[in-house]
């Protein structure tokens, strides 16, 4: 039940039609400050869990904010995108949108993918400047990244700025597509919603919002999660196997390509108690 609620509550229904929902269907009635709380927990469980994968770096990671509505005032929500896996690396919901404040973001995404970033500049430290292909960011020009940038990854990164998806003159590698349709996504479902009515539920909806997009939704062949190389063996219903995983702790399995086969036997749906 609590799977369904964590579901219904990203793909846009209010707390009162999820309510609705599972009296009809299910035969509970709880209330809506229960369901609020429930979509809290598991969120802070499941995106405490993904904080500790290592996703594959594969093209650009591109960075950008959308503003979101609280109480009637409007907070960015960063978030760090990869071009070519297009897994939600990072979000983060703050108050301020500063230096500072990206330097705390771009710190946490470091902590997440310098590896990679490091490895990536040792292989091409040897050759001339214009020919180097080190991690590249793209991003808006905003003087704060810029900034940020430069205090933690301009030695072994290269920050560029987007330009707009009408210039048709530059090829769409320079756009900032990516993390674009990601802000379409969060301005959908806070239009419903009519904005957040506190800081705290506006930030573990992200969070849950970002895990769902990552390890639920899926294209033609493939979840965002495999193409980033930290597909966890889901099964047919993704976000309870996902949540059992959490809670049994299984590890993390690699994969390139290929759907992993179907689990035999029924789905579990066990979610971590205290």
């Amino acid at each position: 039940m609590i799977v369904q609620v964590l579901h219904l509550y990203v793909e846009g229904l209010s707390l009162g039609k999820i309510r609705d929902y599972l009296g009809q269907h299910l035969g509970y009635w709880p209330a809506e400050s229960t369901i609020l709380e429930w979509v809290h927990r598991y969120s802070k469980i499941l995106w405490r869990w993904t904080r500790r994968l290592h996703p594959r770096v594969l093209g650009r990671v591109h960075l950008d904010e959308v503003f979101v509505r609280v109480r009637g005032r409007f907070y960015p929500a960063l978030h760090a995108v990869g071009s070519r896996t297009g897994y939600c690396h990072a979000i983060s919901l703050e108050r301020r949108r500063d230096t500072k404040t990206y330097e705390h973001f771009l710190k946490r995404l470091k902590r997440q993918l310098g590896e990679q970033i490091r490895a990536r500049f040792r292989r091409e430290r040897h050759k001339s400047v214009k020919q180097r292909r080190p991690v590249t960011f793209v991003s808006d020009k905003l003087g704060a990244i810029r900034q940020a940038f430069n205090r933690h990854l301009y030695r072994i990164a290269r920050l560029i700025h987007g330009v707009p998806i009408a210039c048709k003159r530059f090829a769409p590698c320079f756009n900032n597509n990516p993390v674009e349709r990601r802000n379409q996504e969060v301005k959908q479902r806070s239009k419903v919603m009519r904005g957040f009515k506190s800081f705290r539920s506006a930030r573990w909806f992200l969070r849950l919002q970002a895990v769902i997009t990552n390890f639920v939704r899926h294209g033609r062949r493939e979840t965002q999660a495999h193409r980033a190389g930290v597909w966890p063996g889901l099964g047919q219903n993704r976000l309870a196997d996902l949540s059992r995983s959490r809670a049994l702790g299984e590890p993390v399995l690699r994969c390139d390509s290929e759907m992993p086969a179907r689990p035999s036997g029924e789905y579990l749906s066990c979610w971590p108690k205290k």
